[in-house]
C-alpha cells in the first residue's frame, strides 16, 4: 500500500497532466501498492519519488513504471538523484537491463533519460520506449 503522501502527490500529478494513460488512477495505485518498489525524496514532505520492478531475476530485466516530482521542485536534481539511486540498486541486484516509457512530449524527462544513458529501443505514436544497459 502506497503511504498517503506518495498517494496524494500521484493523485495531484494525474489531475493536472493524465499521467497514468488507458489505466483508472485507483488501480494504478492499488498496482503500485502491491508489486512496485518505491524510493521517495522527502524534505519537509514527499518531493518526488520513483516507483520500479526490480523482481524478474530470470530475464534481469527491471522496469521503471513512474518517476514524479512535485511542481515546485522540479529542476533542483530530485529526479536525477532518485534515478541514479534506483539504477544503483538494480546493478547491485545484478540485473543487466532497465527500461521505462515516456511521453514524447515531456521533453525534460527524455533528455534527463538520455543523458543518464537510456537509449530509444522502440517509438510508439505518442510515447517512447527507452532502454539502458546495466552492465556497462
Amino acid at each position: 500500500m502506497l503511504s498517503k503522501d506518495l498517494e496524494d502527490l500521484l493523485r495531484a500529478e494525474h489531475a493536472s497532466s493524465d499521467l497514468v494513460h488507458n489505466a483508472e488512477i485507483d488501480d494504478y495505485i492499488r498496482k503500485l501498492g502491491e508489486r512496485a518498489e518505491i524510493l521517495a525524496h522527502y524534505e519537509n514532505g514527499c518531493n518526488g519519488f520513483v516507483a520500479y520492478y526490480c523482481n524478474d531475476y530470470e530475464s534481469k530485466k527491471a522496469f521503471i513504471t513512474m518517476v514524479v516530482v512535485r511542481p515546485a521542485m522540479r529542476g533542483k536534481g530530485i529526479a536525477r538523484a532518485l534515478l541514479q539511486s534506483v539504477l544503483g540498486i538494480m546493478r547491485q541486484r545484478g540485473f543487466t537491463a532497465c527500461s521505462l516509457e515516456v511521453g514524447k512530449h515531456n521533453t525534460a524527462a527524455y533528455r534527463l533519460y538520455v543523458d543518464l544513458g537510456f537509449r530509444p529501443s522502440l517509438e510508439k505514436d505518442s510515447s517512447a520506449i527507452l532502454s539502458m544497459d546495466l552492465t556497462i
